[in-house]
Parts: C-alpha cells; structure tokens; sequence
C-alpha cells in the first residue's frame, strides 16, 4: 500500500491518494476496498463470492450482461443484520 499527494490521480487498486485539487481541503480516497462481500448463487449453478460497494450495483453487473437473471444473494449489511435478496428474471421480488 502506498500514499501518494497528487492534484488528479487515478486510482490504482489498494493505494491511498489525498487529493488537493485547487487549495481546497484535502480529503481521503481509498481505492480497491469493497463494502460487502456477497454470496451469489444463479439457477442451476454453485454458489460464488463477491464483493460490491452495494447492493445497487452488484445487482446492475449481473443484470447488465444477461437481462433474465434468476437467483439470489446473501450478505451481512451495515448493522450486522444478514440479508438475502431474491431476484426473478432481473427483478428483486
């Protein structure tokens, strides 16, 4: 991991930028740090883990390439509460 000062850097996984641009105050930007860690089981197929910022977006990449997805996903949300969503044909029910 490493810290870098810069104006407008791009982020490269597990490196910490303080960003100043234009003499406002810095602020921190992680990259390459997800939020949760979903297990994510399709019809028909084994289950798998991956990690999102939300819950938003991780149903967006599997919806995006195949529209019709059936399946569901588990997680532990910020209040320590385990979740499962079930999805029919791209849709939460």
């Amino acid at each position: 991991m490493s810290i870098t000062w810069g104006t407008n850097e791009t982020s490269i996984y597990n490196d910490i930028f303080f960003l100043r641009p234009h003499d406002s105050p810095g602020y921190l930007y992680v990259s390459g740090i997800m939020r949760y860690k979903f297990k994510v089981t399709e019809d028909g197929k084994p289950e798998e883990e991956k990690e999102e910022m939300s819950f938003k977006k991780l149903l967006k990449s599997l919806v995006t390439p195949n529209p019709k997805w059936t399946g569901f996903m588990s997680y532990e949300n910020k209040k320590g509460r385990y979740v499962v969503h079930s999805i029919k044909n791209g849709k939460r029910i």
